[in-house]
């Protein structure tokens, strides 16, 4: 396949398979790295090292930094595609991605930036405190489209005003013992097929 040489994509994502999120960048990855030239940061950090991951997120800062350096002299058109964080610590990494491309905005460098947002905090996490408030400004300033899986999901992602979200349902996989069951009817009753959603605990869930 011949890829997209006019288009370069800095990929921004935790790729990973040890939770949904990281499922979702990685299908996300695999399907853009055969079509577009891509930069690629992981930013799963799997070692839970307080030392280790303060050096791996200050890595991830110096690269966002790289790029957007590389991009302010690159003739390509630019896409910054990124998985926003709802705590206060790991969005530096957002804070830097997005001021960045907010000034090679207004140096007219041809760049446009998607978020992917998975979970329901964000609004939450961005009307508390100073920083939440600059970080929220900075998303509706800079972000030219963000990515949420339906439409409730504007509620808890910057609200019903933001202009430019698009909806995507995440992909489900089922292994074949699961559809064994159903096939099985030890999961099927009645027209109805049980499910038993497990996921991460929390207020917001």
């Amino acid at each position: 396949m011949i890829k997209n040489s006019e288009t370069e994509i800095f990929f921004i994502g935790p790729i990973t398979e040890d939770h949904g999120q990281g499922r979702v960048t990685k299908y996300t990855y695999q399907i853009l790295r055969y079509k577009f030239q891509i930069d690629c940061i992981n930013t799963h950090i799997k070692n839970l090292n307080v030392v280790f991951k303060i050096l791996r997120s200050l890595i991830i800062l110096l690269k966002i930094i790289f790029y957007s350096i590389k991009t302010s002299i690159s003739k390509s058109r630019n896409l910054v595609y990124f998985t926003p964080s709802r705590k206060h610590f790991s969005s530096y990494k957002d804070f830097i991605i997005l001021l960045g491309v907010f000034i090679l905005k207004r140096l007219n460098i041809k760049i446009k930036i998607i978020g992917h947002l998975h979970g329901s905090d964000l609004l939450k996490f961005l009307n508390n405190g100073y920083y939440g408030k600059l970080l929220y400004l900075l998303y509706n300033f800079t972000l030219d489209g963000l990515i949420i899986n339906s439409e409730n999901h504007k509620l808890f992602a910057l609200g019903d005003h933001f202009p430019n979200y698009k909806i995507i349902n995440n992909p489900i996989e089922f292994d074949s013992s699961i559809i064994d069951k159903i096939n099985n009817k030890k999961s099927y009753k009645d027209g109805k097929i049980f499910i038993t959603f497990i996921s991460g605990p929390s207020k917001e869930k």
